[in-house]
């Protein structure tokens, strides 16, 4: 059997560090005491496991294992993933290095003390200058305008050391005077959440492994970001971390920031990471086996560490990238970039500089695999942490990779022999690729802040010229350097993203994200010379590679290209995340520029409708123009006392101060209830509770009630505690197919339900003649905080189709609280009602009905055709400000 990906070579028997990463931070407790204690559940190591780092805040821990242990607790369902530590691993973390050059808007790669970041200029343009590059004009001379630059905004660089602040590109000022913009943050503060210890003091000085004074690829990487003259967000506040610490920290840095008082809202946090994790330089002679779209591939002939392989395999089918350092994941560090992005942070992070094809989970190559050296590896999930990829789109980096291809003959042999970047918009030819990146950037030749002296890249010195105008003798720190990398085209984007966010400080990962995708132009030029051509971005392998160039919108562009100021705002409709419920922004325009002149009054033909009637709403408009749409919304109220036996019925509780036959509660989907009734008979509280349904995963299946079939039926449940309801104590409960649950006896009533009927103790959900296809149960935690939970999956008819339930909730009794249950209900299909006009079908009545009717000649009409048997009061009313509506009364 292959070995686990990440968890080293299976026949390891060392005792080694694993990271343990957990689905859910409320499991931490219980997998802590099962593993530091002997015994523990089936997957669960049967010794005292010894914790070598506990991360409180975090859902990771750290614990030494053997490999055969940690295959086997992969399988705890608490547990969402478990890998070696990336030391053992073979990866390294470091910066995507690579090196170029740029001058004035030029796109020359040697460096020049008055040279500025050609990005700038390419990315205000939504196309490329034409014959600008290698063999025609190099320099440009162009002026920029910005009406944005980050101001009230917080961009945190992680990077490999903390830039002196000092540098005049990091002032206040474009002439380098005034106050140092790079606040030097005590993120040791936080120490007691990120690693359980005492607050500390961060080191800003030169050593040490938290922190390092350097002015090298972190100093580069800040001057793109948010530098005064090479970089975007010019008036953004700058903090600085090394990635040897833990993005925890900037979790809680942003998680206790306080209220700007000029905004009204926290400062944005927009996160810059140029770095990343690889694996050694890729040699054929130690692949083993290669899994791709779920075909497997082996060497042609030779033995470990001298394996030979068809070189069409290796290029074409694995698009393996044969002596560069192949991408990796670390999932404990993509977990926490996920965790951060829930929590607001904004996360930018490089592709690398490995020109390896990257997938996106579902995508055909998300799964391919390789064993290297008898450790399987995925090959085309990317590199952490631009590789991190959560449920949905505010959990998901930003992930850049960079544009800039050079002037070698033939294109993209090597960046150290270039003297040039080419003409158009052309993959950088180290550049990762495919459909995981987001969107390229400039990213060769980009001119920023570097350490004077440095042969890394160039050694020429090119001071800032800014220092001898101002006396300023240390030039070792105030210089520029031009390198290539997507380490360079990953901070033009967090730049961009600053200056977006000053304008709109509530931006989320998803709004971002939605903006790159539809404000950014599909401009990048893809050649089709497949995996051996270097400028090849994918698109002819898989369509759905990206081709975005970035384009900050907004913004005062050149002249030349669209004549002065661009207007267009941001966020606009079709370029911000919409989600597919709730609120909304930005709300599209509808009436708003006709409300104050105009007169809007709606009625019905009748004040009341019978079940399977219609009822026509009318509408009359003055001064709105023909064409006009105009938004409605059709909501229905149940009637208390007639209809209550389908809603929540708790048998005998009081509502507000006056005793009803039930109590009536909400039932939208995933809106719950908790009910907590005392001692004393009819006495009890009710309150909303919000967390969701849970699910059949670990709890018994019956398909057969006890009395009678799926239809009139009921499972008796015999509880491992006892319950109090009402002031009577139980430890057996009944589960009825018509949707209720009884106590002291089991139920088949299915008609004439109320308060009275059946005349047991009750819980009445959605009650009425139903049935059940299945039923989930069980006990859940460990004594005396457990907790029994029932599903019920039933139809809102007599039969039903097994798998395919149209009502479901479920019921939590619990241990230590023996008066409390909590009730959530999700799909729930027992009231229906249906509109027609305007293209609408029946509908869960839990749910508004939305919708426009378009004016013509001053007046439009709804007709609406009721299906329900119960007594329910519908009002219409129309989506503007004040909103005239009208009742119509079912009966």
């Amino acid at each position: 059997m292959d070995p686990i990906p990440h968890l080293g070579k299976s026949d390891d028997t060392r005792l080694r560090e694993y990271i343990v990463t957990l689905k859910d931070m409320t499991d931490s407790d219980t997998f802590y005491d099962d593993m530091e204690n002997p015994g523990g559940n089936l997957y669960i190591p049967n010794r005292l496991v010894e914790c070598v780092n506990r991360r409180p805040v975090s859902r990771n821990t750290h614990y030494m294992l053997t490999y055969a242990e940690a295959a086997q607790l992969i399988d705890d369902p608490r547990v969402l993933t478990v890998e070696l530590n990336f030391e053992d691993l073979g990866l390294i973390r470091g910066p995507f290095n690579f090196e170029q050059t740029s001058s004035q808007f030029d796109k020359r790669v040697a460096s020049d003390s008055n040279d500025v970041n050609w990005g700038l200029l390419r990315c205000l343009r939504k196309t490329d200058i034409p014959n600008w590059g290698a063999g025609a004009t190099l320099d440009q001379t162009a002026t920029i305008r910005s009406s944005t630059s980050g101001k009230n905004v917080d961009v945190v660089i992680m990077d490999d050391g903390c830039p002196y602040p000092t540098t005049l590109e990091y002032q206040q000022n474009p002439d380098g005077t005034g106050y140092s913009r790079m606040i030097e943050y005590n993120w040791f503060i936080h120490n007691p959440a990120v690693y359980g210890t005492a607050a500390g003091n961060y080191n800003y000085g030169s050593g040490g492994i938290s922190s390092n004074r350097l002015q090298q690829h972190g100093s580069h990487t800040t001057g793109t970001v948010a530098g005064n003259t090479q970089g975007w967000a010019r008036d953004a506040d700058i903090y600085n971390i090394t990635y040897q610490d833990s993005i925890d920290f900037v979790r809680e840095f942003h998680k206790n920031k306080p209220i700007n008082p000029l905004t009204g809202v926290k400062n944005p946090t927009i996160m810059n990471n140029s770095w990343g994790y690889r694996g050694t330089s890729l040699a054929t002679r130690y692949i083993s086996k290669l899994t791709i779209r779920g075909v497997e591939y082996f060497p042609t002939s030779g033995t470990a560490g001298n394996y030979v392989w068809d070189t069409s395999v290796i290029q074409n089918t694995a698009r393996l990238n044969i002596g560069g350092a192949f991408p990796a994941i670390v999932y404990s560090d993509d977990i926490d970039m996920i965790d951060a992005m829930r929590e607001g942070v904004i996360v930018v992070a490089s592709a690398g500089n490995s020109y390896f094809y990257q997938d996106v989970p579902g995508g055909l190559d998300y799964d391919n695999t390789m064993i290297y050296d008898g450790t399987t590896y995925y090959i085309h999930r990317g590199s952490t942490p631009g590789s991190a990829w959560g449920d949905n789109e505010n959990e998901r980096v930003i992930c850049v990779g960079a544009s800039g291809s050079h002037n070698e003959t033939p294109p993209g042999n090597s960046v150290y022999t270039s003297t040039a970047i080419e003409v158009g918009d052309y993959k950088a030819e180290f550049s990762n690729y495919g459909p995981r990146v987001d969107v390229f950037a400039p990213g060769s030749g980009i001119q920023s802040i570097w350490y004077v002296g440095e042969n890394l890249y160039d050694a020429t010195a090119a001071p800032d010229p800014r220092a001898a105008v101002l006396g300023i003798t240390d030039l070792t720190n105030n210089n520029f350097k031009k390198c290539p990398g997507t380490s360079m085209s990953g901070p033009q984007v967090a730049g961009v993203l600053a200056c977006l966010a000053e304008k709109y400080p509530r931006m989320t990962v998803a709004d971002a994200r939605a903006y790159l995708k539809n404000a950014c132009p599909p401009t990048l030029s893809s050649t089709t010379g497949g995996a051996q051509d270097p400028l090849d971005a994918g698109l002819s392998f898989n369509p759905a590679s990206c081709n975005r160039m970035l384009f900050l919108q907004n913004t005062r562009v050149p002249e030349l290209e669209v004549g002065g100021f661009n207007k267009k705002t941001f966020p606009s409709s079709n370029e911000f995340y919409r989600p597919t419920s709730g609120a909304v922004y930005p709300r599209k325009k509808s009436l708003t520029s006709y409300r104050k002149n105009s007169d809007f009054t709606i009625g019905s033909d009748s004040s009341t409708v019978s079940e399977n009637g219609t009822v026509t709403v009318n509408i009359t408009t003055n001064n709105v123009p023909n064409g006009t749409k105009i938004p409605y919304i059709i909501t229905g109220n149940m009637l208390t006392e007639v209809a209550s036996y389908r809603t929540y019925t708790i048998n005998g509780l009081y509502s507000s101060s006056s005793l009803i036959p039930g109590v009536i509660f909400n039932t939208k989907p995933n809106n719950s209830t908790r009910v907590v009734t005392s001692d004393s008979p009819q006495a009890g509280t009710s309150s909303t509770i919000t967390n969701s349904l849970l699910g059949g995963t670990g709890l018994t299946a019956s398909t057969t009630p006890t009395a009678g079939g799926t239809d009139d039926g009921f499972w008796p449940l015999n509880l491992p505690f006892n319950i109090t309801y009402l002031g009577q104590t139980y430890s057996t409960i009944y589960i009825g197919t018509n949707s209720y649950i009884t106590f002291s006896a089991g139920s088949v009533e299915y008609s004439q339900l109320s308060s009275a009927n059946p005349p047991l103790p009750k819980i009445m959900i959605t009650a009425a003649d139903n049935s059940c296809q299945r039923l989930y149960y069980g006990v859940e935690g460990v004594s005396p905080n457990r907790t029994y939970r029932v599903r019920y999956e039933g139809t809102n008819s007599t039969i039903g189709t097994l798998g395919s339930p149209n009502m479901v909730w479920e019921a939590v009794f619990y241990e230590s609280v023996p008066a409390q249950i909590d009730i959530h209900v999700g799909i729930n299909n027992r009231w229906i009602f249906g509109a027609l006009g305007e293209g609408f079908t029946a509908t869960n009545l839990s749910v508004p009905l939305t919708g426009t009717l378009t004016v013509n000649n001053g007046s439009s009409s709804l007709p609406i055709t009721v299906n329900t048997p119960n007594v329910v009061l519908l009002n219409v009313r129309l989506g503007i400000h004040p909103a005239p509506n009208v009742n119509i009364m079912v009966n």
